[in-house]
This record gives C-alpha cells, sequence and structure tokens, in this order.
C-alpha cells in the first residue's frame, strides 16, 4: 500500500520515472495488480514509452476484473500515439497496424485513426513515382482511400488529377481539378492543369474560357496556348 501511495505521489508530481519504478516494484509482488499495470501504462505515455505502456495496457485488459471497458479509450490512444510515432519516421506498415488495432479495440476513436490513416495514404502515393501504369494505379488507389475519408482534401484531389491525366482518364482528371478549384477558386494550378486538359481533347472554347482565369490570378506565368 505504502508503494501504490507514493506512486501516486510521483505522478501528481509529474515525476513518471519515479512513478513508474514504483508500479514495477509494485508488479513483482503482484504480477497481475491492474491498477499498478494500469499506473504504469499511463507512466509510460507521458514518457512516451508507448511499446512499454501497451503491453501494461494488454495486460490489464486481460485481468478479467472489469478493467478491459475502463481503460480501452486509453489502450486505444497508445496505439495512436505510437501510430503516429511511426509514421513521423516513415515507418508506415507500423503505424497502419496501430491505427486498426485501435479501432478494433475502441470503434469510438474510428474518425479520428482513420484521419490519421488518410494522412499516411497521402503520404505514401507521394512516393510512388509517376513512371509506370502499375505506380500510378497504386498511387490512385492510395488517393481514393484519401478521399473516401476528407473528400475536400485539396492536395489528394490534385495529385489524382494528375494521375488521371497520366492515364489518359481526362473526363476524370477534370473533375477533380472542378473539385479543387471549387474549394479554392483561385487555384492557379488545377486551372491551368484542366486547362491543359480541354486543349488536350480539343474542347478549345472551354480551354479559351479557363485560360484566362489562371492568368488573372498569377499574371507572371509564362504558359503558351
Amino acid at each position: 500500500q505504502d508503494l501504490h501511495g507514493r506512486a501516486d505521489a510521483f505522478v501528481a508530481l509529474k515525476n513518471y520515472k519515479a512513478a513508474a519504478m514504483d508500479f514495477s516494484s509494485i508488479l513483482r509482488i503482484t504480477p497481475q495488480d491492474s491498477n499498478a499495470l494500469v499506473g504504469r501504462a499511463r507512466c509510460n505515455v507521458q514518457l512516451e514509452d508507448y511499446d512499454g505502456a501497451i503491453a501494461d495496457y494488454a495486460q490489464a485488459s486481460e485481468s478479467g476484473s472489469g478493467t478491459a471497458d475502463e481503460i480501452k479509450s486509453e489502450y486505444a490512444m497508445a496505439h495512436m500515439a505510437r501510430g503516429d510515432l511511426a509514421f513521423k519516421n516513415n515507418r508506415y506498415g507500423y503505424a497502419l497496424h496501430d491505427y486498426t488495432t485501435a479501432i478494433q479495440i475502441d470503434p469510438s476513436i474510428t474518425p479520428l485513426a482513420n484521419n490519421a490513416m488518410a494522412s499516411l495514404f497521402l503520404a505514401q502515393a507521394q512516393l510512388l513515382p509517376l513512371d509506370t501504369p502499375e505506380n500510378l494505379l497504386a498511387r490512385r488507389k492510395l488517393l481514393d482511400s484519401v478521399l473516401k475519408q476528407r473528400p475536400t482534401d485539396q492536395l489528394a484531389l490534385r495529385l489524382r488529377g494528375e494521375v488521371n491525366y497520366r492515364l489518359g482518364e481526362f473526363n476524370k482528371s477534370i473533375a477533380d481539378y472542378s473539385d479543387a478549384i471549387e474549394l479554392d477558386p483561385d487555384d492557379t494550378y488545377s486551372l491551368l492543369q484542366r486547362e491543359r486538359i480541354y486543349r488536350r481533347i480539343g474542347e478549345l472554347e472551354k480551354a479559351i474560357a479557363a485560360f484566362p482565369a489562371a492568368i488573372r490570378i498569377n499574371e507572371t506565368l509564362d504558359v503558351a496556348f
């Protein structure tokens, strides 16, 4: 009991390292102490030791003492935090695993996890070269996933517009750039790309109508018509 009290006092002082050590001492004596497991997990989150936190949350959840429902949100957020760290370090497979696991633990976290996964897919898409049909299709699949979660993601719309153009799917490309322009009427890049496609498919009237709008926004552009 003294160790519990001292650990809690260290937590109150935000001395999470000392608190974690006391919780560890408790667990050496009573390995299934769910309060100590959760206490150490919370300290490990503060110390950014997400592996340790997740291991403790998992053990506490399996204790059968009714703790699982009480901590599922914290447990899921530990996976989210570890996923964010993996994403930051370009370890996308690990990040995706943690995000999906977070949803399995606590379905209420789905919107947050889906948004994180959309950011991950957007980063992955930008890493794929535009050199082969296979890469273009893989990039589009990732961008489709992004836009499923974030329909107004302007960067994803621009990137998919370029992919569709390179795949020769010009109407889809025009639709993507048009959606981007609807979000931002001053989007010079999308205006010019859409004008380029109109010229490519021979719709010169639309190209002529689109071109002055882009030039009006950025009069320094030097674009051959």
